[in-house]
């Protein structure tokens, strides 16, 4: 059985929660620590003992966000085709970047971050993060193995992603479109798997 959690932890968990939806529902400028610590059930002595400021908060949240995007966890099995791993990991991100959470985080820091530049360290980290996902390690590994051909890794990374999450996550994130449902997703991720692999394919390659 696992250790139970002091006191003090679950008021972190409720502050860390309560500061995500703050976030999310009312914006980076309008959230004050107090509003935080009502939401929470905390006082704001409390808030302030675990998070020196509403930046740091911002900072943790961001954090903890991404940590549930790209945990640490295994690559798509080894023994399955290059196709199958490719669209193992791409579900499983695509199922992760459409949480309403972390799209709603997005939104905040994409719409103030223009009247407030600091905010923009947030997307910066995120991106450098969305380059990765995971990808960049699987696709290492099978030009090693010679079942995908790659000159330009960071490219081919990027140009997956694009294929991925462009017509998902970036139209849901701007409020062009809603969330797609899990048939949709399937398309999606079986014609970027397809398009990549055309262009990247060991076999493909051959002349």
């Amino acid at each position: 059985m696992g250790k139970e959690p002091t006191l003090s932890e679950r008021k972190r968990v409720a502050i860390l929660r309560a500061a995500a939806e703050t976030f999310r529902k009312e914006g980076f400028h309008a959230t004050t620590m107090d509003r935080v610590a009502e939401r929470a059930g905390v006082s704001k002595r409390t808030v302030y003992n675990h998070f020196a400021s509403k930046d740091v908060l911002f900072d943790v949240v961001t954090d903890q966000l991404w940590g549930q995007l790209v945990p640490e966890e295994a690559a798509p099995d080894r023994g399955a085709s290059v196709e199958s791993r490719l669209k193992a990991l791409a579900r499983r991100r695509l199922d992760a970047l459409l949480d309403p959470d972390l799209v709603g985080l997005f939104r905040v820091v994409l719409g103030e971050s223009v009247r407030s530049p600091e905010l923009a360290r947030a997307y910066v980290g995120s991106r450098d993060r969305l380059a990765m996902l995971g990808l960049r390690e699987l696709l290492r590994e099978e030009v090693e193995r010679k079942r995908l051909k790659i000159e330009q890794l960071e490219l081919a990374t990027a140009q997956f992603w694009g294929l991925t999450l462009g017509p998902l996550f970036w139209p849901l994130v701007l409020g062009l479109r809603g969330t797609a449902d899990q048939t949709e997703r399937e398309i999606v991720v079986d014609e970027a798997v397809a398009v990549f692999l055309a262009r990247y394919g060991a076999r493909s390659r051959k002349r």
